[in-house]
């Protein structure tokens, strides 16, 4: 089976949301994420990023955020060649069974948009 998600956010809000609360960074980006992106030119570009991959990866797990997963229990990385790709710290997303082979990420970003589509492939009803 195949599940799909996908989410677009607005660079804008993303810069906005971390400025005027400082604290929201670290709820929502892990301290990797936080290097990553800092070290970029145009690092609010990447948070959005990563933000909407993080949104596109619980759409096809079929959960939201809440008191299950946190932000920053999704990290989202680049392997050497710089394809993103999934790693959790959440108990209830680890006993999933998902690895790096069966969730597939996508990052784009232009000038005012960043937009992330997730796929996950497994043999099992969830």
């Amino acid at each position: 089976m195949i599940e799909h998600g996908v989410d677009i956010v607005e660079i804008k809000k993303v810069k906005e949301l971390l400025i005027r609360h400082k604290n929201r960074r670290d709820e929502i980006f892990t301290e990797n994420e936080r290097i990553y992106c800092e070290s970029k030119k145009d690092k609010y570009k990447h948070y959005a990023g990563r933000f909407a991959a993080k949104e596109a990866v619980l759409k096809t797990l079929g959960m939201g955020w809440g008191n299950k997963v946190k932000w920053n229990e999704i990290e989202i990385c680049n392997d050497k060649s710089g394809k993103p790709y999934i790693r959790f710290f959440n108990k209830l997303l680890r006993s999933q069974d998902l690895n790096e082979n069966s969730l597939t990420i996508s990052i784009s970003h232009c000038e005012n948009y960043a937009i992330a589509s997730a796929i996950l492939e497994f043999e099992r009803n969830r």
